[in-house]
């Protein structure tokens, strides 16, 4: 799936009536029609896709019975066998492709779903919105990932419904952070300082203050853990922590 950050700050910096909040309510519509019109484009080519994995699961189950039919007669020539064994290695590696693709167009397809949520929500608190919306995101946060107990601060602004800021972690790693936030729902995609994208947070608000959810790599073979669970709390600004430990 095409990276397309859903980005309505423009529209949404003055939420000041009831033209305004049908203003919005228009682009969001344009928003969804487009994420309609790319799910409908993903679905199409991840079906090709899963036919074509299951063609090469087919060419792998006959390339297989073939080599196991000609082991079993003591007369077959070795160099038969030795060709057939070549089929059948080919034959996997074509499968294992495949599926590669179909998993890869799966995953965009399921985060384009999720994105269709977040616009969906959205539209539906805007038509209903206050002239002020809340900013619950603005900030510094301190950042906990699991499993592996690691740390980090990830400083956010939000603009509209548009998330952007930079999340650095105690392995070193570093980069700037791009999302929405809509209906409480926050998703981040962290663009690494290597120049590619290489973690997906989603989340929510929660009463208490907190950011919490779900986070998964984009890069896999670095040795981390496939994915897990976040939290986020406000850091406490340094004259502020100074003033809670001095004296009443």
């Amino acid at each position: 799936m095409r990276q397309r950050v859903v980005s309505l700050a423009v529209v949404l910096v003055c939420l000041a009536g009831a033209a305004a909040a049908q203003t919005v309510a228009r682009h969001l519509e344009v928003e969804a029609d487009l994420a309609e019109k790319e799910a409908a484009a993903l679905a199409a080519r991840y079906e090709e896709a899963r036919a074509r994995e299951e063609a090469a699961r087919a060419r792998v189950d006959e390339a297989a019975g073939e080599l196991d039919a000609r082991l079993a007669q003591a007369a077959t020539p070795l160099d038969q066998l030795q060709a057939l064994e070549r089929r059948l290695t080919e034959a996997r590696a074509a499968e294992a492709a495949a599926e590669t693709e179909a998993r890869d167009l799966r995953g965009r397809l399921l985060d384009l779903r999720r994105r269709q949520e977040i616009l969906a929500a959205e539209l539906r608190r805007t038509r209903g919105a206050p002239a002020d919306l809340p900013d619950p995101i603005t900030g510094a946060w301190n950042l906990a990932l699991e499993p592996g107990e690691r740390r980090g601060l990830l400083d956010l602004s939000l603009d509209g419904t548009t998330v952007s800021g930079t999340l650095g972690l105690d392995d070193g790693s570093f980069g700037s952070v791009r999302g929405i936030f809509a209906a409480g729902a926050l998703r981040l995609e962290r663009v690494s300082a290597e120049g590619g994208l290489d973690m997906v947070l989603e989340g929510r608000f929660r009463d208490n203050g907190t950011l919490q959810g779900t986070w998964r790599p984009l890069v896999l073979g670095r040795g981390e853990p496939p994915g897990g669970t976040w939290t986020a709390r406000k850091a406490i600004p340094e004259e502020e922590a100074g003033e809670e430990g001095g004296a009443p």
